[in-house]
């Protein structure tokens, strides 16, 4: 768990270190095309496992491995969550421009990751960023009948 946090963390900082960090070709657009690859590896392995013996990956049950909506999920922790956050902190909003720009960040990222743009929760805004975050949560999440009451409480 701690390799992957500390795998995240670089993804961020090549990311996000300089400007122009991803531009193809630079340490920023490496780390995501790296991030890429190798998940397409796990997914691979993920799926071909039943094969070599192990338990299959039950894709009717779970979906397929770091599918495009785990990674729009994803991809919203690092910009609609902070951004959310950020407003908080603030006491009101990022100011527009900085919001738009922040999104379009993540909005590339999203791609160098392959996010397929038309899924890709940061292409227009926060309404779409917040709307996308909340229907993947109630999806993934199954909320029970009390988990509502206290929502709406």
């Amino acid at each position: 768990v701690m390799r992957r946090l500390f795998e995240t963390g670089r993804l961020l900082i090549d990311c996000c270190a300089e400007q122009g960090a991803l531009r193809p070709g630079r340490e920023g657009w490496r780390s995501a095309v790296r991030v890429r690859a190798l998940h397409a590896r796990v997914r691979r392995r993920l799926l071909l496992r039943g094969a070599s013996g192990g338990e299959a990956w039950d894709c009717a049950r779970d979906g397929v491995p770091i599918n495009q909506e785990d990674q729009a999920v994803t991809l919203l922790a690092f910009s609609y969550n902070v951004l959310a956050g950020l407003e908080l902190i603030r006491g009101g909003p990022v100011p527009e421009e900085e919001e738009r720009a922040y999104l379009h960040l993540w909005r590339w990222v999203g791609r160098l990751l392959g996010l397929r743009d038309e899924l890709n929760p940061c292409r227009a805004g926060m309404p779409l960023a917040k709307a996308t975050l909340e229907s993947i949560v109630l999806h993934l999440l199954h909320p029970d009948a009390l988990s509502v009451r206290v929502a709406h409480h």
